[in-house]
């Protein structure tokens, strides 16, 4: 999927950087940045509240699919990230590759409210002058639009399980591929 929205994307946007919300979107940025040979950063946008993600994601993973499914249907109905909207978004590393950039493309898995999209771009174009910045993301849904409206994406209101996901069972194998790619950072 992160090649098919590479290619979408190389229609009307070539990319100097790519940026992934760490660190779910790492897989989907490199693809990404593979596909365009272009140098991969990683951004933070941080909230109150995923202590308690991480607290119960051993559990999610001993439940069905469609229950899961149904648990994220009913967050997202519910507005629970539309509550908590402040982040706090930062760079470890990569500000040099930022600064050198003209067209800047930040990924990520899903939009769900747009808040995190929102601003992850105001931190960029507040800290880095002259940028011309694109969102990418795999799936939006529609509420997002009110406030942040993606520029690519390939499905809307759609809700993906991936190996980046705490309740996948390819997690571990996602987290020693993004622990190998943060040691060579």
């Amino acid at each position: 999927m992160s090649k098919q929205l590479a290619q979408k994307i190389s229609q009307d946007f070539r990319p100097d950087v790519v940026v992934f919300i760490a660190k779910g979107s790492y897989i989907i940025g490199d693809v990404i940045s593979k596909y365009f040979n272009v140098p991969l950063i990683e951004i933070h946008a941080t909230r109150e509240g995923n202590t308690f993600k991480n607290l119960v994601s051993p559990i999610l993973k001993l439940i069905p699919k469609g229950v899961k499914i149904y648990l994220r249907k009913r967050e997202l109905q519910l507005g629970v990230h539309s509550k908590n909207s402040d982040r706090r978004v930062y760079l470890e590393k990569g500000k040099d590759k930022l600064e050198g950039a003209e067209n800047v493309l930040v990924v990520d898995d899903s939009v769900d409210t747009g808040n995190t999209a929102k601003q992850v771009c105001e931190f960029i174009r507040n800290n880095f002058w002259n940028k011309t910045i694109k969102f990418a993301s795999l799936n939006y849904f529609e509420e997002s639009k009110k406030v942040y409206r993606v520029d690519y994406s390939l499905y809307k209101n759609y809700i993906l399980i991936g190996p980046w996901s705490k309740d996948s069972k390819y997690y571990n194998e996602f987290i020693m591929r993004y622990q190998q790619w943060k040691e060579n950072y």
